[in-house]
């Protein structure tokens, strides 16, 4: 039989074990999204995903169109957009890093750095001060209370010096003026004349 002269002959064109790969875009929600096109014979439905870089991948067997493929894509917009910002958001700020435990073990030193800053700028601004204290908090990275309280968190060990200057004498100024108005900048600009851009960089930390 003819067949079996193809089969035994090795005249069979053989299908490629790996899938063709190209590069594609598709418009969604007015924003063009690129994407890896997989198509496979071995592949008995189409299939997306997306790695931790956020690169999408879209399997599609030979059987299936291009255009059942991008219309599948576009009815899991919403899944792809929302899972492309989960895995490729950007990491945790220092002030979400740490744990309770370290929190433990770091305080004593934080508060060591924190007092030997406290006592280098006061000797210029010559304020007075109530408590200090070392807390674990996950939005601010310091304070100051009407009772003339400072407070810092205890991530401060993680800070470079610039930042950790500013960051002590942005709290020693709250003692003199408990706001942010035009006298507390004059008065955190006494020590550290470039505060601007190091409250800016402070932001992104």
């Amino acid at each position: 039989m003819p067949l079996n002269f193809l089969l035994f002959s090795g005249q069979k064109k053989r299908r490629p074990d790996r899938p063709e790969k190209q590069k594609k875009i598709i418009l969604i929600k007015n924003k063009k999204i690129p994407y890896t096109l997989k198509r496979s014979y071995r592949a008995r439905h189409l299939s997306i995903s997306i790695n931790s870089a956020g690169k999408i991948s879209a399997t599609l067997p030979n059987s299936i169109s291009l255009s059942k493929l991008e219309g599948f894509m576009q009815s899991r917009s919403n899944w792809i957009q929302r899972t492309v910002s989960r895995v490729t958001r950007t990491p945790p700020s220092l002030l979400e890093q740490g744990t309770r435990d370290q929190f433990l073990k770091s305080k004593s030193v934080a508060r060591r750095l924190v007092l030997a800053k406290i006592r280098h700028f006061n000797k210029y601004y010559q304020f007075q001060i109530n408590r200090v204290f070392i807390r674990d908090q996950k939005s601010r990275w310091g304070s100051c209370s009407a009772k003339k309280n400072l407070n810092f968190n205890w991530r401060v060990v993680f800070l470079g010096q610039k930042h950790l200057d500013y960051l002590i004498v942005h709290e020693l100024c709250h003692l003199e003026q408990l706001n942010h108005s035009p006298k507390f900048w004059q008065l955190v600009a006494k020590t550290i004349p470039q505060f601007k851009q190091t409250r800016k960089e402070m932001r992104q930390l």
